[in-house]
């Protein structure tokens, strides 16, 4: 039996090669602190279907559990903002917070979305602070190779260890 403090949401999780749908069990921390726990190296995914990147509306398979190894994941969409959990780091004498335009590439993917910062903006904290992954928020996303896989989502967590090149106010080219 499930706990009060315990709900699925439905996520579109990326990979280097699939794009897996399914449902994840979070706590009061959200996705976020799933993702980031340090005690744990997998997360359960159920109600799976699977698609390659390069033919993304084609389902390969379905599952009804699937586990993913957390540091071969790229990108966790999700379809409320507040599925992510908790996002905000305590960053002292600073009180209001701004959402900043961001691109991020990594190998496979190119965003534009909006990250959340206290004070004076700087991309390197966003880089090395805090666990693996980091949120997102009114993302596009679009594979690099796979220009027909692309997604809009109000937020995502995107795994910082995966990401090539972020970048401080720049907009996805429309081709």
């Amino acid at each position: 039996m499930l706990s009060s403090t315990t709900r699925f949401i439905l996520t579109n999780i990326f990979t280097p090669s699939y794009r897996i749908l399914g449902r994840i069990e979070v706590g009061s921390s959200g996705l976020i602190g799933l993702l980031n726990d340090p005690n744990t190296s997998s997360i359960e995914v159920t109600q799976v279907s699977l698609a390659r990147l390069h033919e993304p509306r084609a389902i390969t398979e379905k599952a009804p559990l699937v586990r993913l190894v957390k540091k071969g994941i790229l990108v966790v969409g999700v379809s409320r903002e507040n599925e992510v959990g908790p996002t905000l780091m305590a960053r002292a004498g600073y009180g209001s917070i701004d959402r900043h335009p961001v691109r991020a590439i990594s190998g496979t993917f190119e965003m534009k979305g909006l990250v959340e910062w206290s004070g004076r903006f700087d991309l390197s904290p966003i880089l090395v602070e805090g666990g693996d992954f980091f949120p997102m928020f009114d993302v596009v996303l679009r594979a690099i190779e796979f220009p027909e896989l692309n997604m809009k989502s109000p937020a995502v967590l995107l795994n910082r260890r995966k990401l090539d090149i972020l970048l401080k106010g720049a907009e996805l080219r429309e081709e």
